[in-house]
């Protein structure tokens, strides 16, 4: 998109926020780190005041934007995320949060697994109305736009929910680079709920527990050591029933994880395959070695629960 159709867009949403501003007043600049989408910091005279998020093409396929518009305005309540000033299917305003977008860097930072277990447990204690877990929604539609036979063979038996499994409001994609940390104030924020909705807890776990950089083969992927596990799972479990774990309850928890750290890569790796599908592969990011990586991280993590 060009500087001059992107400020026309952004003026209009502004106008729908009756936010009034001179276009000559407006400074554009591209933030990195969108796959799918443009994201935009937009500054008022030197200063930061919004994100913009232009929806990438295709992107509808894969997300339910209206579910996104009624999350958001949940997470706002909560303070969850960044206040959300617009949001349509095709693009959101969200205002600037001051804060260092979490990295890879941070993943052995035990600091850091204490305020997102919490900041999450937060998010899944939210009162929610029973209805379908997005999960087994979203492999469904994706096996179905992929159209592989073998693939949906090996996700009709990720479909198979261990017993008791808990169901809460999730974000479903909660990796690092999702996450505002606000050193002065030791508290986190979360970014992109373009695929946030119902979900099993332990899904959201399974997600955080492995990181990425570039996501290009299997070694591009790092996983939450065991110790700061024992420790996110303890945060969490404290914050979300306000009294102390025992160790068998901490246990259960990262033993159920296990089945969605698969499940969760093979999800994505049907997803990538989609984006590759629809030629959003670029000589910056390919979805189909993303495709190939996640499916290696998946069978890593099928062996895990056989041992």
């Amino acid at each position: 998109m060009s500087e001059g159709s992107l400020l026309d867009s952004l003026q209009v949403v502004l106008g729908k926020c009756n936010l009034n501003v001179e276009r000559n007043q407006l400074e554009v600049e591209q933030l990195a780190g969108g796959l799918t989408n443009g994201m935009y910091l937009i500054k008022i005279s030197g200063q930061k005041r919004w994100v913009y998020r232009v929806n990438g093409t295709g992107t509808e396929i894969l997300v339910d934007r209206e579910a996104e518009r009624q999350f958001l305005q949940m997470a706002n309540e909560y303070a969850i995320c960044p206040k959300v000033l617009f949001v349509d299917e095709k693009r959101m305003l969200q205002e600037f949060c001051d804060g260092i977008t979490l990295g890879l860097d941070a993943i052995d930072d035990p600091n850091i697994h204490r305020l997102i277990a919490r900041k999450l447990a937060r998010l899944h204690g939210h009162p929610i109305q029973p209805s379908a877990p997005w999960y087994p929604q979203a492999l469904q539609s994706y096996l179905k736009e992929l159209d592989d036979e073998e693939m949906s063979i090996i996700g009709t038996t990720l479909l198979k929910i261990p017993k008791d499994t808990i169901m809460t409001l999730c974000h479903n994609d909660l990796r690092l680079n999702n996450v505002i940390y606000q050193r002065e104030k030791e508290q986190v924020f979360f970014v992109d709920f373009e695929y946030a909705g119902l979900n099993y807890a332990v899904y959201d776990i399974a997600h955080y527990f492995w990181q990425h950089n570039g996501a290009q083969n299997r070694m591009d992927f790092q996983t939450v050591n065991p110790e700061n596990r024992k420790l996110f799972a303890s945060e969490y479990l404290r914050e979300l029933y306000q009294k102390a774990p025992t160790k068998h309850e901490v246990d259960a928890l990262l033993k159920n994880v296990l089945h969605f750290e698969a499940a969760n890569h093979f999800l994505w790796s049907i997803w990538s395959r989609i984006q590759h599908k629809l030629g959003n592969s670029t000589a910056v990011f390919s979805y189909q070695l993303n495709a190939r990586a996640r499916f290696e991280c998946y069978e890593y993590c099928l062996n895990q629960i056989k041992a």
